[in-house]
């Protein structure tokens, strides 16, 4: 059903798991890719997580923060498009959060 709507990947990992074959299967399915740290000790750099995309047609931005990176996607996401949120479910987890608090203000 989404097989042909652009997609923006909001995407972030904890070091210790395998965020570069992560990225190589995110690569040929994304327009763009918008990177954000997680929490220290845990959460791989952008720096390492941008290694994961070496190769990838599609534009990659790096964000301070997982609101940062999502408000970006979500403004260049084309209204058919769809934001996809993954590698870390802490991120699923904070993006939700996020999303809750702006929906009570």
């Amino acid at each position: 059903i989404f097989k042909n709507v652009p997609k923006t990947f909001v995407f972030s990992a904890f070091k210790d798991k395998d965020y570069v074959t992560m990225g190589r299967m995110i690569t040929r399915l994304a327009a763009e890719i918008c990177l954000c740290p997680l929490p220290p000790p845990r959460g791989a750099s952008l720096h390492k997580l941008r290694t994961a995309f070496v190769g990838a047609r599609a534009p990659i931005r790096s964000f301070n923060s997982a609101a940062q990176a999502l408000a970006q996607a979500r403004a260049d996401t084309p209204q058919e498009g769809l934001v996809v949120v993954t590698g870390s479910l802490a991120l699923v987890g904070e993006v939700l959060r996020g999303v809750e608090e702006s929906a009570h203000v």
